[in-house]
């Protein structure tokens, strides 16, 4: 993590010896081991980023290194998911082809002669045919269809966050990290408190119970985590400025929404 906050109005920043602390606690990166510095080679923020009121939109930008770090295992990012649906349809026809003939042949037959000899001869024969049921069984349909991509809300999650930003309102910024433990808010809560402001499809919002557990001044742009994986980018507050403000959760820009972007972007410009 680092304590850079940028703001620009949209596209490419080249930002030159600015420098990136990762591994460590300290605002300034200094005197922890194996806390690793970088640099910053440019920042590119989102082409659809712009300010809404006292919001923001598309608020997400990629800091782009001067070099590739290899000693720090990154934080998991929440990412969408594609859900794929295989339908099988059976189609099972049984055909009772079943036929049972009986002929019953009786034949009686009297020869008299002159012994006066009467030979009844009766013979009855029966035949039965028995044709046995042919159960067809025919596969007619097999199909992969793939569904959207599924967005975790996150709704009701516990989180945290976490920032060298403002304590207390008119305070000053930590010199160490911060963290606090928050809960994310039903995107209906969100809206109710934000209006217009809030897009539930690239937005969230998280709210703490205590009065310290908000982002604040200086907390923008610092991460929002459910489970250990970043699901958020803390971006805008309140209407007020005032920190932890009951009537504003906090608002964070949604991070799964951006996947393709971000995947996309970093493609684009390796370190």
């Amino acid at each position: 993590m680092s304590a850079v906050s940028v703001r620009p109005s949209s596209g490419n920043t080249e930002m030159f010896d600015s420098a990136v602390f990762l591994n460590t606690l300290n605002v300034a990166g200094d005197g922890e081991m194996n806390s690793v510095t970088n640099y910053v080679s440019k920042i590119i923020v989102h082409e659809n980023y712009s300010v809404n009121g006292t919001g923001y939109v598309n608020d997400i930008a990629i800091i782009v290194l001067e070099f590739p770090v290899t000693t720090v295992t990154p934080v998991q990012m929440a990412e969408e998911t594609t859900t794929t649906q295989t339908k099988t349809t059976t189609k099972t026809t049984t055909k009772p082809t079943t036929k049972t003939t009986t002929k019953p042949t009786t034949q009686t037959t009297t020869k008299t002669t002159t012994k006066t000899t009467t030979k009844p001869t009766t013979k009855t024969t029966t035949k039965p045919t028995t044709t046995t049921t042919k159960p067809t069984t025919k596969t007619t349909k097999k199909s992969t269809t793939k569904k959207p991509a599924l967005r975790n809300s996150f709704e009701n999650s516990n989180a945290v966050i976490a920032g060298w930003g403002l304590t207390s309102d008119g305070g000053y910024s930590s010199e160490t990290l911060k963290a606090a433990n928050v809960k994310i808010l039903t995107n209906q809560d969100c809206g109710q408190k934000w209006g217009s402001l809030f897009n539930a499809n690239t937005m969230m919002c998280a709210a703490g119970s205590a009065p310290s557990s908000s982002i604040c001044v200086d907390d923008e742009g610092g991460p929002i985590l459910v489970g250990g994986s970043q699901v958020g980018i803390a971006s805008f507050f309140s209407k007020s400025n005032q920190c932890n403000d009951p009537k504003a959760p906090a608002v964070f820009t949604r991070v799964s929404a951006y996947a393709a972007w971000i995947a996309k972007t970093m493609a684009k410009n390796p370190p």
